[in-house]
């Protein structure tokens, strides 16, 4: 499936492989393994996020934000060649669907829950564009109120983030920061901003 979405050119077939991996995504234990040890997997959802076909980008997309979902991979969604910018240009554009539009907030929001992919983020040449397309959002999405609401959290994650990363780098050791209410505030925050994943799966 790998070589299909990498080279094969066919909307069907890449598709069809963007649903499977959507729907694999939707188990975190899948996750890990398709993240670490298929070779390719990444960079394959990240040309499918690109693709004409409406379908192929939404289940990429939307098997992105599952992988976001998943701490331990967060890093490598991160530092994925163009990956982060693929993901900022569907946020970009307005004539991209709903669905799309908050699979790639919900990835941006989650992906930013950790503060060592700050400077990560900021080396994606869009994400700064995408930024400041999320404080004038009202002119982006117009009446959406859930896409409103997402793309206000994702600004709201990442000043957390800034706050956290100002009060680590000010003092001296992690045990003078732990001993700064201020600090305790932001980490406190920063743990209730819970991931978002598409329908996770339950087992019965």
């Amino acid at each position: 499936m790998i070589f299909i979405c990498s080279k094969c050119g066919d909307e069907t077939a890449e598709t069809i492989c963007a649903e499977i991996f959507a729907h694999l995504t939707r188990d975190k234990h899948n996750i890990y393994h398709l993240v670490y040890h298929v070779d390719g997997f990444l960079r394959a959802l990240s040309r499918l996020c690109g693709s004409a076909n409406i379908n192929c980008r939404t289940y990429a997309c939307l098997a992105i934000q599952n992988i976001s979902y998943e701490l331990r991979c967060v890093s490598a969604l991160a530092t994925t060649p163009q990956l982060i910018d693929n993901i900022c240009l569907r946020c970009l554009d307005p004539n991209e669907s709903d669905v799309v539009h908050a699979a790639c907030m919900v990835t941006l929001r989650n992906i930013c829950r950790s503060a060592s992919n700050v400077e990560r983020m900021f080396d994606a040449p869009l994400f700064m564009k995408a930024l400041i397309a999320f404080i004038r959002t009202k002119e982006l999405h117009k009446e959406n109120m859930h896409l409103l609401f997402l793309a206000k959290d994702l600004v709201k994650s990442i000043i957390k983030l800034f706050k956290f990363c100002s009060y680590t780098n000010n003092r001296k050791s992690k045990e003078e920061v732990q001993r700064s209410d201020s600090f305790s505030t932001v980490q406190s925050e920063l743990e209730r901003t819970l991931p978002i994943c598409w329908k996770p799966f339950v087992p019965k």
